[in-house]
């Protein structure tokens, strides 16, 4: 009789541990994969069962099981069409007890709040797209290199704001970027053509044995009387020293790729004597 006792009370030990596993575990139906560690903050560690002996560890954030997926796909792939079965058993079950209880008007405002949260979750979802395209502002517009991107913090930054989302590669943010620039210097160029005159300002520099002019263009505009301004040439390379012929033919060639040649009042250089003998001998082509 002593022994009957001392084998119940063994098994309802076990059912009660049993259970509280099953509590702990935030996604029960993937306890054959995946074993259940710790819980901080947003996020969960768990232990990759497939893996065993060796020990490895996966981290899941608390709405969502995708990266235990992703580890499965990357790691352990034979083993993917289970992860399936597990999660599709699951919906499937959570389906059934959804419908089961539709009947209860208390339960039913419940899962009319949790689609409303869902709603809400999803509508402040950042798509990629936009994480590119903040990227690209930031880089453009802070005048940083396009190394930052590959930044361990600056990958940690986007992950913590967005972590469904990726950053954008070196190479296709060097691509994009061109591709903007030639948009808007075309919509530039369209622009101009609808001035009748412009004035321009202009100067030329060194840098590490390299020589550059840079030249800007500003305008009235007719419409709103408003002053505009743009920059043509913010460091274009030029060949050779910097002598008058040089100058004058490096401006020639911006001013028609822009199609503004016959349309400049004035150009404010500084009073080098290069700039002013460039203007002296070839203003009057203008």
């Amino acid at each position: 009789m002593a022994e009957e006792n001392v084998s119940t009370e063994k098994v309802e030990g076990d059912d009660s541990q049993s259970t509280q596993s099953k509590v702990e575990h935030p996604w029960p139906y993937l306890a054959p994969l995946f074993a259940f560690c710790s819980a901080s903050n947003n996020t969960y560690r768990f232990k990759c069962l497939l893996c065993s002996p060796k020990e490895v560890e996966c981290s899941a954030y608390r709405n969502s099981p995708s990266n235990l997926k992703k580890h499965v796909e990357r790691m352990h792939p034979s083993q993917l069409d289970q992860y399936e079965q597990l999660a599709a058993a699951a919906r499937k079950r959570k389906a059934v007890q959804q419908t089961v209880s539709g009947s209860d008007s208390t339960l039913t405002k419940k899962l009319k709040q949790q689609q409303i949260t869902g709603i809400i979750h999803n509508a402040n979802m950042v798509t990629q797209a936009a994480i590119d395209s903040a990227v690209i502002n930031l880089v453009v517009g802070a005048l940083l290199p396009i190394r930052i991107i590959e930044v361990a913090e600056f990958k940690d930054l986007i992950a913590t704001l967005q972590p469904n989302r990726t950053v954008i590669s070196r190479r296709t943010l060097r691509r994009r970027i061109s591709e903007q620039a030639q948009d808007k210097k075309q919509k530039l160029i369209e622009l101009l053509k609808l001035q009748s005159h412009v004035t321009t300002t202009t100067d030329c520099w060194s840098a590490y044995g390299k020589s550059y002019i840079g030249v800007t263009i500003h305008w009235i505009d007719s419409s709103t009387l408003q002053r505009k301004s743009a920059c043509l040439a913010l460091r274009r390379r030029m060949t050779g020293r910097h002598t008058f012929d040089v100058i004058a033919a490096t401006l020639d060639d911006i001013h028609a790729e822009y199609g503004i040649w016959k349309k400049i009042v004035p150009t404010t250089t500084d009073n080098g004597a290069n700039f002013i003998k460039a203007f002296s001998v070839f203003a009057t082509g203008g």
